[in-house]
């Protein structure tokens, strides 16, 4: 009776065991995460490196009045951008980042100058290309608030990004003639809040951030000898999302944002090349986690806006968590 009595608290103390053992969450199923079961920051310690390619081309343009249409003088552009990233988790709460760019810009420009006297056309084309390192930025996430059932979570950021780039026109061997900066030419910070709720299979987030500029020196043409004084105008980020998985490992991110660009200066006078500018538009997102792989590709479409891009951005992403 006594063995019989034993077993049976043994056999009631280890299913507890048993249940709590099975509970248990590997890092190895932590570093596989989707964007919408991760939480807001990395995990302590956890490495993730990436590299994120970027593609977009200057074709056509909203005008003062928010229209749509092309370019004069049948400019146009196309821009290739690559970055590393690299993340780490510096504790539960903190979150560490690292981006290095490179920026391969070409412009092609086309025009036709007809002569009355001689009842004559000229044209003239030619390419301008801009090779080489950007602006490198950091950043720190901190989650101020961790998310629970009750509340989101909410996360600060700051930004800093680094005048890295060559700021000015190089090589220049005519007006037609030289390679574009690569950079932008002056520091910039960058505080964003970031909330989210996850309400599994979907999450919610919604975001405000505010760029400041602070003032920079450079050429704005190759005709230029002397560097002037500038500042660009603050901007202010705005967004929201709802995000969703297909699956265990294919989730979608559909987002609508908008950006308010304020006037720039140079030579401290308010200068129309650097006018005030805003845009609506809409991203959609496609992420695989893939076991500690992600694979994202994504497009933004301009909605509306002023003397701002009317051309989609198309960006896809490859990381893995270490």
């Amino acid at each position: 009776m006594n063995r019989i009595i034993i077993a049976t608290i043994l056999a009631h103390i280890a299913l507890p065991a048993l249940s709590q053992t099975e509970e248990v969450i590997l890092p190895s199923d932590l570093k596989q995460q989707t964007i919408i079961t991760e939480p807001a920051t990395l995990h302590k310690g956890f490495l993730r490196m990436g590299l994120v390619a970027s593609y977009g081309v200057v074709d056509k343009y909203f005008n003062d009045e928010s229209k749509r249409e092309y370019f004069p003088e049948s400019a146009w552009a196309a821009s290739w951008g690559y970055m590393l990233l690299a993340q780490y988790g510096v504790t539960e709460r903190l979150t560490a980042e690292f981006w290095l760019p490179y920026n391969n810009e070409t412009r092609n420009y086309y025009q036709v100058y007809i002569d009355p006297a001689f009842n004559t056309e000229l044209e003239n084309s030619w390419d301008l290309k801009g090779r080489g390192l950007g602006d490198i930025s950091l950043s720190a996430r901190y989650q101020l608030i961790t998310e629970s059932e009750s509340r989101p979570s909410l996360t600060g950021t700051m930004d800093i990004t680094l005048p890295t780039g060559r700021k000015n026109p190089a090589n220049i061997k005519g007006d037609y003639q030289y390679d574009l900066p690569t950079g932008g030419g002056a520091f910039t910070f960058r505080p964003e809040l970031r909330a989210r709720k996850i309400s599994y299979p979907l999450s919610y987030v919604a975001y405000v951030g505010w760029l400041y500029h602070l003032p920079g020196k450079k050429l704005f043409s190759a005709q230029d000898t002397v560097e002037s004084d500038f500042q660009f105008g603050s901007r202010i980020d705005v967004g929201v999302s709802m995000n969703f998985h297909l699956n265990d490992w294919i989730a979608v991110a559909n987002e609508i944002n908008y950006f308010h660009s304020g006037k720039g200066e140079q030579e401290n006078v308010a200068d129309e090349d650097l006018p005030t500018s805003w845009a609506v538009s809409y991203e959609t997102r496609l992420v695989f986690q893939i076991r500690r792989v992600r694979l994202a590709e994504a497009v933004r479409i301009p909605i509306k806006g002023k003397i701002v891009s009317a051309d989609p951005i198309y960006v896809i992403l490859l990381q893995y968590t270490f």
